[in-house]
């Protein structure tokens, strides 16, 4: 995907078959995507369809991104995107979504995620680039969870020291 708001959109504009087509059949296609509006949604969810097609066409794996703060209220909306996804007919093998701290929340988007794509492979939890205190709380509430089956954290882990590196603050020792 090529970031940036809504609608979604290919690399070079080109179709996701035509993008996927070199790609190693073992790759699982990573899309992140973007919070839509009514005068997008048309487009994007036609392009979700054409990414689903392709992946389904090539027998690749599909993961996709939902990025969203970490409250009850987006949780909410997290799972009716999903709800809406998964409503076009697209099942991806992968979520990859935000780690709530609401142990309900995960309740919910579960649920709504095995009654539409049962063969579902589980969600990736994203750190965010939050503190390592607030993602604890947050992991947490995932832990004795079976379909979350590991998390994205990068920034979280190695924003800090990075930042810190590049500042000439620390060095290498």
């Amino acid at each position: 995907e090529r970031t940036g708001p809504a609608p979604l959109a290919f690399r070079d504009d080109l179709s996701a078959a035509v993008l996927l087509s070199r790609w190693p059949r073992n790759q699982i296609i990573k899309c992140l995507v973007p919070l839509d509006s009514e005068t997008t949604r048309e487009l994007q969810n036609a392009r979700l369809i054409e990414l689903y097609q392709a992946a389904t066409m090539y027998e690749m794996e599909l993961l996709l991104e939902l990025v969203h703060p970490d409250t009850v209220e987006a949780a909410r909306h997290a799972r009716e995107r999903i709800e809406a996804i998964q409503a076009l007919g697209i099942r991806p093998d992968w979520w990859k979504l935000p780690a709530f701290s609401s142990a309900g929340s995960w309740d919910e988007i579960e649920a709504t995620i095995k009654r539409d794509n049962p063969l579902c492979n589980g969600v990736l939890l994203l750190g965010g680039g939050r503190t390592l205190a607030d993602l604890k709380l947050a992991l947490a509430a995932a832990m004795e969870r079976p379909f979350i089956r590991g998390f994205a954290v990068g920034r979280t882990l190695i924003m800090p020291p990075s930042t810190a590196w590049l500042a000439g603050e620390i060095d290498d020792t």
